[in-house]
């Protein structure tokens, strides 16, 4: 009985540190997406580069963030890629290596 009940902890556990690593990375993924929208919002409409929506707001606690913008084809359409290193929230003995996760926004005017 006792090592049943140890596997069903044990497959318990792996699968509530896999629920948590799953859910940091879903709200990481929001979080990168909101501030790339901030950035294209602020870059039309009080234009200004990417940068200075960088210094004004700061880096809202996302580690190694970069920030580029571009100009599309139609003159008027602002696009701004955000990336951003995310950590596994538990450290475990499996650790999940860091990853470098990307989110685009896109901002026109008129």
């Amino acid at each position: 009985m006792a090592p049943l009940g140890i596997g069903l902890f044990s497959l318990s556990l792996t699968f509530v540190l896999a629920i948590s690593a799953a859910s940091s990375l879903f709200v990481f993924q929001k979080r990168l997406t909101n501030y790339a929208e901030m950035a294209a919002i602020y870059v039309l409409s009080q234009d200004a580069a990417v940068s200075d929506f960088q210094l004004a707001v700061g880096n809202q606690n996302l580690l190694e963030l970069d920030l580029s913008q571009q100009i599309l084809n139609d003159g008027v359409t602002v696009k701004i890629t955000a990336c951003a290193k995310w950590i596994a929230p538990v450290a475990t003995y499996v650790s999940l290596p860091a990853k470098q996760i990307c989110s685009n926004a896109s901002s026109r005017a008129g």
